[in-house]
Formats: structure tokens, C-alpha cells, sequence
């Protein structure tokens, strides 16, 4: 399984220097990046190649995978990307029910045929919200299934997924359990530490780099890699270079990785 960083965590600093920015990450003996919330343009292909770094993945929204298939084919041909990950569920999916998320499935499906003859595989990337129940209830409560499991129920085998550990946890569920259930269906990880912090009587959710919060990489890792192709360190900091040194060192802590400094 490839460990990289997906480059959210990096945007602002690839945004005004995408081939230093690319460097910073090589430098911490990182050799995958899956690329999000960057330009998929011929320029920053060959600035992706000339980096050296593998890619793993591409992660955008659904519009930008179906109307600029073109382009986007074009993109992963340069850089021998054989997975594109829907980024986000469409917001009709996310205020409706069952009959929003089985259109949704079904373009899903269509995608995913389009880009299998191409050699490419469609993955799909949840939030907490998929783990709402569709009777109304929230994940954790008695009856009803998640809006997770009716995508993965009714979305072809060629449509693959990818797991949020930070997303599974916030949402109430156990992310070992969620990698084991998909089995097949997964394609890759993103992954990012949990952590509760109280302030008065409220509890706040917020993710943190790989080891300061409650996740059991190891055990996630051990779930995973039987089906994952690609793993991919994914943080919201103003610090993300740091985030990413550490996040990297406490994978290097479990055996999860050689940062090669040694």
C-alpha cells in the first residue's frame, strides 16, 4: 500500500508554489500524493512528474470527473494515475433520501463504466454525513441503513470507495469495522486522527495529526491492506508541513513507514 499525502493538506502552499510545495513533501521521505484542490492542467502534470512523486490517486467533484472526462483522462495518462475519487456527495443526496441517492448511484455507475474503459477506476469519498441513517435517525441508533451502505448497495462492483478514518470515527463508527465491511469495494484511505476536546458542556470533534488522537492506525492499517491500494495523510492545519513530519514519524513509531532518514 502506497502511503502518501493528499494534497488538501498542502493547498495553500501549492496554490502559490506547487513544484516547492511538492519538494517540502518529498523531503519527508513521502513517495505518493493523491492530488486534490489543484489545477488539472497539462503544466501542472509535467510539474507533478518532475517531482517524481508517485500519484496514486485524483480526488474532485463529480461535475469536473463527468463534464471534463476528457481532460481529466488526458491528466491521468500523464501521470500513469489509475484511480479518480469523487470528492464530495452531491447536496440533493445530502438533505434527501432514497430516491436522491439512487440517481446518484446510478450516475455513479455510468461514470465508473466510462472510466473502466479507460482503464481507470471511479472511487467514491464519504463525509460524516453518509452515516446518517435514512429513517432519520443518526449513526449509532437502532434501525434503519446509512445512506453509506444504501451508495454501496446499490452502486455497481466497479464502483470502489475510499475511507475517511477521521469521518468514520466522527460520525459514530468504528473504522476497522467499516474497512472490513467494504472488503473489495475499497480503494484507498484517507488518514487523519480524531480528538474530542470539551468546552463546557459541549463536546467538539476536530481531526489532528496521525497519533494525537484516539484511532488505532495500526489496527486501521491491519484491515486495509488486504484491499487498499493507496493511503493518503489528509489534515486541515495552518502548520501542514509539521502536521505531515509528524503524522509520518508516528506512522514510522507503528512500522507503518520508513521516512528513509536512517
Amino acid at each position: 500500500m502506497l502511503i502518501g499525502v493528499q494534497t488538501y493538506t498542502i493547498r495553500k502552499a501549492a496554490r502559490n508554489d506547487l513544484p516547492a510545495a511538492l519538494s517540502k513533501i518529498k523531503a519527508l521521505g513521502v513517495q505518493g500524493v493523491e492530488l486534490a484542490r489543484v489545477t488539472f492542467s497539462p503544466e501542472n502534470a509535467a510539474i507533478v512528474s518532475a517531482s517524481g512523486l508517485a500519484v496514486s490517486s485524483i480526488q474532485a467533484k463529480y461535475k469536473e470527473l463527468s463534464q471534463g472526462f476528457d481532460e481529466m483522462l488526458a491528466f491521468c495518462r500523464a501521470l500513469d494515475c489509475r484511480i479518480v475519487v469523487v470528492s464530495v456527495l452531491p447536496l440533493s443526496c445530502i438533505l434527501g433520501g432514497r430516491r436522491a441517492l439512487r440517481a446518484f448511484a446510478a450516475r455513479l455507475d455510468s461514470l465508473a463504466a466510462r472510466y473502466q474503459a479507460e482503464g481507470i477506476t471511479l472511487a467514491f469519498h464519504h463525509h460524516d454525513f453518509e452515516f446518517k441513517k435514512l429513517r432519520g435517525s443518526v449513526a449509532g441508533s437502532t434501525g434503519g441503513q446509512s445512506k453509506l451502505a444504501f451508495l454501496v448497495e446499490h452502486s455497481a462492483p466497479a464502483v470502489k470507495f475510499v475511507v475517511d478514518t477521521y469521518w468514520v470515527k466522527r460520525a459514530g463508527d468504528d473504522p476497522c469495522r467499516v474497512l472490513a465491511w467494504l472488503g473489495q469495494r475499497l480503494a484507498g484511505l484517507h488518514l487523519r486522527d480524531h480528538a474530542v476536546v470539551k468546552k463546557g458542556s459541549r463536546s467538539l470533534h476536530h481531526d489532528t495529526e496521525l497519533g494525537r488522537g484516539d484511532i488505532d492506525f495500526k489496527a486501521v492499517f491491519a484491515a486495509a491492506s488486504p484491499f487498499a491500494s493507496y493511503a493518503a495523510i489528509e489534515q486541515k492545519s495552518d502548520a501542514p508541513f509539521e502536521s505531515l513530519a509528524y503524522s509520518l514519524e508516528s506512522l514510522k513509531r507503528l512500522g507503518l513507514f520508513d521516512t528513509g532518514d536512517e
